[in-house]
């Protein structure tokens, strides 16, 4: 996940470019690579509302983006977003959300 973060973190700003924290456009630039965006509970406004709703709990963001922990809890509402079901456990929504969406994602930047 470190590898995603830092990937998109970077944005269109190079590998010489600090990769700590990532913008609210680099998130849902996330999002749209990973296709997790749809029309119903993943929206392009649901994206954008998560993204500064972590942001205000992350101490350690500078108004400009969020940092990897707060990644992390972002991914975690995205798979419970993608994967509602109140039958299915957390931890197999987590999983299958990061096989389904992240790590073929995570895989396709490696390969480029």
């Amino acid at each position: 996940m470190k590898k995603v973060f830092r990937i998109y973190a970077a944005g269109d700003r190079g590998s010489d470019a600090r990769d700590d924290d990532m913008s609210e456009r680099e998130f849902t630039r996330f999002c749209t690579e990973a296709k997790l965006l749809d029309e119903h509970t993943c929206t392009s406004v649901a994206v954008t509302q998560l993204f500064y709703k972590v942001q205000e709990v992350d101490e350690s963001a500078q108004l400009k983006g969020v940092r990897f922990t707060a990644f992390l809890e972002m991914l975690c509402a995205l798979a419970f977003m993608k994967k509602p079901s109140p039958f299915v456990a957390p931890h197999h929504k987590l999983r299958s959300f990061l096989e389904e969406f992240v790590i073929p994602l995570a895989k396709a930047k490696k390969e480029r």
